[in-house]
């Protein structure tokens, strides 16, 4: 996969945020976990859209973001997840969540999140599921 965006040593602290949209009434939460499962941000509340943040003090490592549907409006729901970098550039994943089921008994990885620190420069590449 390609980097998708490395940090200027004065970035190297400073987190991503990401933003979870959909279009319909269902109710969709998410959440970063770390390659042990352990969360490290949720996005669980009632208003339409949620928000999850990577701290910049987290280790190296492989992050997930996932999509926990609560209450589902739509088998068939169209997402939008948004990373917004130290920069300010937005970088958009788009998807849909097929066959959705409710009450957190599904999770969705729809991303993943490689932190990779060579000196100064912190690289984040992204896998899109």
């Amino acid at each position: 996969s390609t980097p998708l965006y490395s940090s200027a040593a004065s970035d190297v602290y400073k987190r991503q945020d990401f933003g979870l949209y959909w279009g319909d009434s269902s109710d969709l939460d998410c959440r970063i976990r770390d390659a042990a499962l352990n969360t490290i941000d949720t996005g669980y509340s009632v208003s339409p859209g949620e928000n999850v943040t990577l701290p910049g003090s987290v280790s190296d490592g492989v992050y997930t973001f996932s999509i926990r549907p609560w209450d589902v409006a739509s088998s068939a729901i169209d997402y939008l997840i948004e990373m917004e970098v130290p920069t300010g550039e937005i970088y958009p994943f788009d998807g849909k969540l097929l066959n959705a089921t409710g009450g957190w008994s599904q999770e969705i990885t729809s991303l993943e999140i490689t932190k990779s620190t060579n000196g100064s420069v912190v690289t984040y590449t992204i896998i899109q599921y």
